[in-house]
């Protein structure tokens, strides 16, 4: 159960042109499940200026065989906004990256 100030928003990536599905909101957690590169890339650059400080972006598959290309795009945005990169240990192969979080 949502705490009640909390709303939980699927979306597919890109939205329909023009459109924002989350109306201007800020967000505290992007979890992405895309698989590929471009969906990645695009959903990172799509909402990094409407995550909060502190606010977690969390990438499925990052170490997972045949998703390289996420992989690549989280690794690429990461290297572009000097952010670290967060790897789950285990066998999740999620990595997550921190707003506000600098190398």
């Amino acid at each position: 159960m949502l705490p009640a100030n909390a709303e939980l928003h699927k979306m597919v990536y890109p939205p329909d042109y023009g459109q924002d599905p989350l109306n201007g909101r800020m967000v505290k957690l992007l979890h992405l499940d895309v698989d590929i590169y471009w969906s990645v890339a695009k959903a990172l650059e799509a909402n990094w200026d409407r995550m909060v400080d502190g606010g977690v972006v969390l990438v499925d598959d990052y170490n997972a065989t045949g998703c390289e290309g996420t992989k690549q795009a989280l690794n690429e945005f990461a290297d572009k906004h000097r952010i670290p990169i967060h790897i789950a240990k285990g066998a999740s192969p999620q990595a997550w990256i921190i707003k506000g979080e600098n190398l």
